[in-house]
């Protein structure tokens, strides 16, 4: 949905408990801000979230897991595990997304690639930063789950990849490859260009009231090497008892707002759903942040809802209720 900023745009719904026998309640957004994607692309972009949609209710939310995670038998066990990360590969194999393939790249040419994963049953956050050989970062986030030592850096996720015989891939595209051609000649002589690019995410909710989000990047696009956004952070990414919460925009801005917890934290603590993104969202727009999130939630009673919120110009967004979609 586009908007004319500065102002703050939130939606909220609710269903049926009944209606998450037919399936998952999933949020999904394929980034927020005004860098990328831009015009034609972003109809583009919205047509093939359209179609990840589709797609993810005729399987009926299935993932088929990588070789790589059943040899070491850490296959998600549960419905919605599968769903939020059959939603985020769907993201992060697109090109047209800032996430795995065709991610953008950073100031020395290379596309790094962070992400993280957490469920409301465990409650444990697990994250890589900054990894270059692996496309699904997310499925690198959800592997390290049960590790003593959950959030690794690019070396560490290089390590992890060589230790479970994952095939190195090349993440980089000639698309990405031309941008950054044009942002070194834009930054010579002249301050670092400082676009907003978009991140992925699925946050969902299932019939047993389990809850979990992933949340996926490449980054801000030509920024300093080892540079580290919201993603990896709770900030980005973060699931309660009752919430699941995925941000995207300014990570230097979701980090500062402590986006995804504090929403979480509002919610557990009885705000309504849509007072809480307003309470945010509106001191995101006084600070002049540009961010966005979408959640769902259960309240005291286990009714299941959702919502998003947004202070940036764009956000792209899709919502499965079982069989039936709609985004923006």
């Amino acid at each position: 949905m586009e908007v004319t900023p500065p102002r703050v745009v939130v939606q909220t719904g609710r269903i049926s408990r009944a209606q998450l026998q037919n399936g998952p309640l999933l949020m999904l957004h394929g980034g927020a801000g005004p860098g990328d994607p831009q015009g034609e692309r972003m109809k583009e972009v919205r047509r093939d979230l359209q179609l990840i949609l589709q797609s993810l209710i005729q399987d009926r939310f299935s993932f088929s897991s990588p070789s790589w995670l059943r040899r070491v038998h850490r296959e998600p066990q549960s419905p919605i595990e599968q769903a939020v990360l059959r939603g985020a590969w769907e993201l992060e194999r697109h090109p047209g997304f800032n996430a795995g393939v065709g991610a953008v790249l950073q100031e020395d040419g290379r596309a790094r690639l962070s992400a993280s994963f957490m469920e409301s049953r465990w409650r444990r956050f697990s994250a890589v930063i900054n990894e270059t050989q692996y496309p699904f970062a997310s499925q690198l986030a959800y592997f390290l789950q049960p590790e003593k030592h959950r959030i690794r850096d690019g070396e560490g996720a290089l390590e992890l990849t060589r230790e479970l015989g994952i095939e190195s891939q090349t993440l980089e595209t000639p698309e990405r490859y031309l941008k950054w051609i044009q942002q070194m000649h834009e930054a010579t002589g002249r301050p670092r260009p400082s676009g907003t690019h978009g991140t992925i995410g699925c946050v969902g909710l299932s019939f047993d009231g389990q809850l979990a989000a992933v949340t996926s990047t490449g980054g801000v696009g030509f920024e300093p090497r080892g540079r580290v956004g919201d993603t990896p952070t709770i900030a980005g990414n973060f699931v309660s008892e009752r919430v699941a919460v995925s941000c995207t925009g300014r990570g230097e801005q979701i980090i500062d707002l402590g986006l995804a917890v504090q929403l979480a934290t509002l919610v557990d603590g009885g705000c309504p759903l849509e007072e809480a993104l307003r309470t945010l969202f509106n001191e995101a727009l006084q600070r002049q942040f540009s961010l966005a999130a979408i959640v769902v939630a259960t309240d005291r009673e286990g009714n299941p809802h959702w919502g998003w919120g947004t202070t940036a110009n764009t956000l792209v967004w899709g919502r499965i209720e079982a069989d039936r979609w709609e985004s923006c």
